[in-house]
């Protein structure tokens, strides 16, 4: 069993796209370039996701992105199973697949998830403990390492993903906050207000504000602003674009103000993460 800190273990072998580690985790907050599906196994903690804290307990799980910080506070003997994998190790043409969203959205899955489902950073509870076998069985698979190992984890690793893809179906019962997701969907490189949304869907803004964050688990600011650094961090991989064109391009006209939200969600810079996502190609 390890501790944190740690750093995942990288030998140039394709079992690097994914890794299994029991942790004992201390207060440290951290971020790699991995995917991380995490199975609490025992005890409670707080863990804290970008700017946001969130109790979990024993049986609950989430899925947390790439370069992403996060860590736990408040703990009482924690312990954790952490899934890390790259995207190619699902599927090779989802290299640089930016986050889980974008991952589970992919035609090439047949997930059917739409995009603007939140599904990173939402904690899950395992009820019945079906997760808590699937995880099992990759703790296993991992630590015997017979023959076939990695197509057995990843067919483990599609399983899990698929149960946390079912929790996060919950309907929601206004339609006005699937209209205003759609909306901040398509237009979250525009300057918005509350006003605007709530003219959009003939609420205040005070009752939208609220009614949205019951429904989603977060604000609509904050789901607007991972809206726009995900679509930043796309481009950053995939484009030559300036910093200046890419914070315009996601709704930013200052490129300070781009680069602080940015680092607050992935604790590095905006030309630290091209950079880092350059070297890992």
């Amino acid at each position: 069993m390890k501790d944190y800190p740690f750093i995942p273990q990288e030998s140039g072998s394709p079992s690097d796209s994914i890794q299994i580690l029991r942790l004992t985790p201390t207060g440290f907050t951290h971020q790699h370039k991995y995917f991380e599906l995490v199975y609490v196994l025992r005890g409670k903690a707080t863990r804290k996701m970008s700017d946001t804290a969130v109790p979990v307990s024993t049986g609950d799980y989430y899925v947390a992105n790439p370069r992403s910080a996060h860590g736990y506070e408040n703990l009482q003997n924690l312990e954790v199973i952490h899934c890390l994998f790259l995207p190619e190790h699902i599927n090779q043409s989802l290299k640089d697949c930016p986050s889980i969203s974008s991952l589970l959205s992919n035609r090439i899955l047949r997930f059917g998830v739409p995009m603007d489902i939140p599904i990173a950073d939402r904690v899950f509870h395992d009820a019945d403990g079906s997760v808590r076998r699937i995880i099992k069985s990759m703790e296993r698979e991992y630590a015997e390492r017979r023959s076939g190992y990695i197509e057995m984890l990843r067919c483990y690793l599609t399983q899990a993903l698929v149960y946390a893809t079912r929790a996060s179906e919950t309907p929601f019962p206004h339609e006005a906050v699937m209209k205003v997701m759609e909306y901040l969907k398509c237009h979250y490189a525009e300057a918005l207000s509350l006003d605007t949304l709530g003219q959009l869907v003939d609420y205040t803004p005070q009752y939208l504000s609220s009614l949205f964050s019951s429904e989603v688990g977060m604000s609509i600011q904050e789901f607007l602003q991972r809206l726009r650094i995900e679509e930043a961090c796309r481009l950053l991989i995939h484009t030559n674009w300036s910093m200046t064109e890419i914070a315009a391009a996601v709704g930013y006209q200052d490129t300070r103000h781009f680069s602080k939200v940015f680092r607050r969600y992935q604790i590095v810079s905006p030309k630290e993460y091209r950079k880092t996502a350059e070297t890992a190609k």
